[in-house]
């Protein structure tokens, strides 16, 4: 029979009036089937980066979490080990496609659950001048290093930000952040 049971205690006193004390009753059931986890977050990671993932079924205080990566040196798990939710650094081994792995232990019971993701190369922007900067001419600074989606130039002077080349007509120090598909 697979219950569920009840358990009851009570204490009597052992000497004249004998009272009784109030029963205590516990419910006792069979380990039930456990979820398998189901972990959430970001399917796209850049090398490099950093990613958190978390799982979105709950357990008892009492369950067993144990987050893993494969390859293991795709990644290293920063914190959170044993919880529902775990911070990823991802190491430069990229492109590949890394797998998390969260297994849960409890009642003698295990389930797994498992995410793929896509670990992309990070974007290797640099900066190209064409011409040279003498008083009252213009230089024209071009974004090298692929094909971004976005580009965002700092600095004094600029006849553009949001494009892959800009001109220049005044010393100072110049930024470049891009953006790439991934």
């Amino acid at each position: 029979n697979s219950g569920p049971y009840v358990v009851q205690a009570l204490q009597q006193l052992a000497a004249a009036p004998n009272c009784p004390s109030d029963t205590a009753t516990l419910l006792v059931q069979s380990a039930l089937p456990i979820a398998a986890p189901n972990i959430n977050g970001a399917s796209n990671v850049c090398a490099n980066g950093t990613n958190t993932f978390t799982n979105t079924v709950t357990y008892p205080g009492y369950a067993i979490l144990n987050w893993s990566i494969s390859p293991a040196n795709a990644g290293s798990i920063t914190g959170g080990q044993g919880t529902n939710s775990i911070p990823v650094q991802w190491g430069n081994n990229a492109p590949s496609s890394p797998v998390i792995t969260l297994t849960v232990t409890m009642c003698s019971q295990t389930q797994t659950g498992t995410k793929t993701v896509t670990l992309h190369t990070a974007p290797t922007p640099g900066i190209t001048v064409n011409g040279i900067f003498c008083p009252g001419n213009s230089v024209t600074f071009s974004a090298t290093g692929g094909a971004f989606t976005a580009y965002q130039w700092s600095g004094p002077g600029f006849s553009s930000t949001s494009n892959p080349s800009s001109s220049v007509t005044q010393a100072g120090n110049y930024h470049l952040t891009v953006t790439d598909g991934n």
